[in-house]
Formats: structure tokens, C-alpha cells, sequence
């Protein structure tokens, strides 16, 4: 879908199978921008591209890859769980770019986690999102790790438009332990 930038012309393609023309590309920026306790194993997400609620979408500025996107489409919300832009891309404006895309064209809310502010890179990101308007919320929130599913992960829940009411977020507990992270156990550690 192209979306009216001025000097950008973004739009983005969602990735089904691995013979998509940039699945390379795509699997490449997602094993170098996450820890491997924060993003599956490459056999793992191959399997949840079929997944009906699962988007691995390579965002395009005129023709070239620039950011990918890793998000979940729930009944009730949206959970933003990976975006990466290019490293020979990033501070140009793709990464707010595209978010503000996203927030203008979803009509639910947006859920995302963040590392706990301990370092320049998490307190840069936290500043990211609150420039776009994102909330933090109070939840002590510890996430199942990708790699180890008895190895937990803290970070901090970020929600737009506003604050997540309490019944939303145990949803997102609900879907993100079996949807997001459950869908497949057998091949967690793969």
C-alpha cells in the first residue's frame, strides 16, 4: 500500500513465503537488530509467515528495502512486536515515517514493548515512542524468552492512543503468551 510521504515514497509488502524477493533482506536486518531472546529462530518465523493474525511486512522507499515489520492483528488491538530499520537508513526519518503510517492507517490500539531504561539505546528509544504519542504503561510485564521459554524477559508495555485499560492488557498476556509466543512450542528452541 503507497503511502504519501513528501520526498519519501514508502509503502510496504507483507511476506508470506521464502521465496519473497526480499526475504534475504528482511531475515538478515531482523537477526541484527534483536537479541535472540527477543526475535524467533529463522525456522520459527519461516512457520508463523502462514499465520493468519501474524504481518512480516518489508516497508519500501521507491523500490528499495528499507525497514521491516514484524506485527500481530488481534480482534481487539494491534501488538507491534519488531521494526527495524536499515542500519545505512536509520536517523533519516524512515523508522517515524513509518509508524506514523501505521498509527494513521490501524484503527485499534497499538501494543509495544521496550527494554527497561538502562542504557543510551533504550532511553532514545523510549524518547522515540513518546514523541509519537505512545503511553507507558504501569504493568510488571515479563515476557516468555524466545529462546528459552523458562528464561523471562522484562520490558516495559507501551500503548497508542492512550493508557491500556487493565482487561485489554491481560488480553495481550493472553494472546501474546499463546498466539504469539505458544503457536508453535515444539520448535521454540530450534
Amino acid at each position: 500500500m503507497p503511502i504519501d510521504n513528501t520526498a519519501f515514497s514508502l509503502r510496504c509488502e507483507r511476506i508470506t513465503e521464502t521465496g519473497h524477493v526480499d526475504w534475504t533482506f528482511a531475515c538478515h536486518l531482523y537477526e541484527t537488530s534483536f537479541p535472540p531472546t527477543e526475535r524467533r529462530s529463522l525456522v520459527l518465523q519461516e512457520a508463523f509467515l502462514s499465520h493468519s493474525h501474524y504481518h512480516f511486512d518489508v516497508w519500501y522507499d521507491h523500490d528499495a528495502p528499507v525497514a521491516v515489520v514484524g506485527w500481530w492483528d488481534f480482534q481487539r488491538l494491534r501488538f507491534l512486536e519488531h521494526i527495524a530499520v536499515d542500519p545505512a537508513r536509520q536517523s533519516s526519518g524512515y523508522g517515524k515515517r513509518i509508524m506514523m503510517a501505521m498509527m494513521r492507517m490501524w484503527d485499534k490500539p497499538i501494543i509495544l514493548e521496550i527494554e527497561p531504561l538502562v542504557d543510551d539505546m533504550s532511553r532514545r528509544r523510549k524518547r522515540f515512542y513518546d514523541a509519537l504519542g505512545f503511553i507507558e504503561n504501569e504493568f510488571d510485564h515479563l515476557q516468555p524468552s524466545f529462546c528459552d521459554p523458562d528464561e523471562k524477559v522484562s520490558l516495559r508495555i507501551l500503548s497508542w492512543p492512550g493508557p491500556l485499560e487493565r482487561e485489554l492488557y491481560v488480553e495481550f498476556l493472553q494472546l501474546e503468551r499463546f498466539e504469539t509466543l505458544g503457536h508453535f512450542p515444539e520448535d521454540r528452541r530450534v
